[in-house]
């Protein structure tokens, strides 16, 4: 028969008896496994080999239980896949998934009953933990309004390592440009140029591991809203009229426009109302007292864009008031060989005449030498322009009358309408 006997070292022994009451005690040791770790640094795929355990006798273990120890803590947790119901043959395996920390291992030999338990293994460390990172400051800070009126700006970032090889580069980039790389935990990013801007960054520890992909926006406005004042579509130059109208433009939406903004110059007086919203108003000016040129400027700082710039002025724009009836005088005023020719002078100035129409209408009496009725006399009527201050009426045609007389009325380009200037009488020679 055959008796187990367990020894007090990694040895077993058993008892041989042929019979009759006789026997022999045999014992031999098995040697500890050796364990030896290896893989790429940080990796959780660790490799595990071990030098066969045999007794003494030359007999080899059977099989072979792999546990990972967490030095951390002292904890154990079966590896390779192996357990105690289901050992491993081999002398060497794979350990995927190994949680982030530094492991050793220990193989523990079987043969029949007995067992033989190795020394712990070199240290192993893991790290399967991604970095994370953060921006900490931004610099200038951005105003109440969540603009930055100044350039550049300075976005601070800094990572930490939740794993053991520790963080090895952070990396971003500005909207869509290149990818820019700096070692270390904390990296500065100069942002420049008004926009909207959007900074994406990571930070990517020495095992590889990559943090989620953080981004940080922000707009950048250092332009003061510009303005142009003109004047309004359909507004004439000169003008009669009440009110004048001029456009006011901002280069962008403001807020804060007001009459109190708006200057008034050429000494016409009025007062001026302004309306509209966003980036487009006008200015109406009425109760003026007296003609004139009219002008209109905004002030500078007189609005604000949504990042709190203050405006800057304008120009002037201008609009001739003009309510005074242009005057024409007649030059000469004959009839020779069938045609009135009747010449005048109405004035340069842009509020002077620019056209004349002039009625020919014949005299009365037997030699029509009497002023006509020109309200109902047969009359021939033309409209002529004013150039360069000067202005030729001509009239042809059946023209049977001996003599004739002129009846002018200018009017100016604001619309005002002159009073009437009668010519003396013209003989047809």
């Amino acid at each position: 028969m055959v008796v187990s006997l367990v020894m007090t070292q990694s040895a077993w022994g058993f008892w041989r008896s042929p019979g009759f009451g006789a026997g022999v005690a045999l014992t031999a040791t098995l040697s500890e496994p050796v364990v030896s770790v290896s893989g790429a640094a940080w990796t959780s795929t660790v490799h595990v080999a071990w030098t066969p355990s045999v007794t003494s006798g030359g007999v080899a273990a059977t099989s072979y239980v792999v546990r990972r120890v967490d030095t951390a803590d002292g904890s154990t947790t079966a590896a390779c896949g192996t357990s105690a119901a289901s050992p491993t043959t081999a002398q060497a395996c794979d350990d995927p998934g190994v949680p982030t920390g530094t492991h050793r291992y220990i193989v523990t030999a079987t043969l029949g009953s007995w067992t033989s338990v190795s020394a712990s293994s070199p240290a192993f460390t893991t790290d399967v933990s991604a970095p994370s990172i953060t921006v900490t400051s931004v610099s200038p800070a951005p105003n109440g309004n969540g603009f930055h009126v100044t350039s550049p700006v300075t976005v601070s970032l800094s990572a930490s390592d939740l794993g053991l090889s520790g963080v090895q580069t952070i990396g971003w980039r500005i909207d869509d440009g290149s990818l820019s790389t700096v070692p270390g935990t904390t990296a500065a990013v100069v942002v420049s140029g008004d926009g909207i801007h959007t900074v994406t960054y990571s930070a990517t520890d020495a095992a590889g591991n990559v943090s989620s992909t953080g981004t940080h926006v922000l707009t950048i406005d250092t332009t003061a809203p510009s303005v142009v004042v003109a004047r309004a579509a359909g507004q004439t130059n000169p003008s009669r009229n009440t009110p004048i109208v001029f456009s006011v433009t901002f280069s962008e939406p403001v807020t804060g426009f007001s009459a109190a903004d708006v200057v008034l110059s050429g000494g016409v007086g009025g007062s001026a109302v302004v309306s509209g919203t966003g980036a487009v108003y006008s200015i109406s000016v009425s109760g003026m007292t007296a003609d004139g040129t009219l002008g209109a400027s905004v002030v500078a700082a007189a609005v604000t864009d949504a990042a709190g710039n203050l405006s800057t002025a304008s120009g002037t724009a201008t609009v001739v008031r003009d309510t005074t009836a242009p005057t024409v005088t007649v030059t000469s005023f004959n009839a020779l060989a069938g045609t009135l020719t009747l010449t005048g002078a109405g004035g340069l100035a842009m509020t002077d005449a620019t056209s004349v129409t002039v009625t020919f209408c014949p005299g009365r009496g037997i030699l029509g030498l009497s002023a006509p009725d020109f309200s109902s006399c047969s009359a021939v009527a033309v409209t002529v322009q004013v150039t360069a201050g000067t202005f030729t009426a001509t009239a042809t045609g059946s023209l049977t009358a001996l003599s004739w007389y002129a009846r002018l009325v200018p009017q100016d380009l604001a619309g005002n309408v002159g009073p009437a200037v009668l010519s003396g009488a013209a003989t047809l020679l």
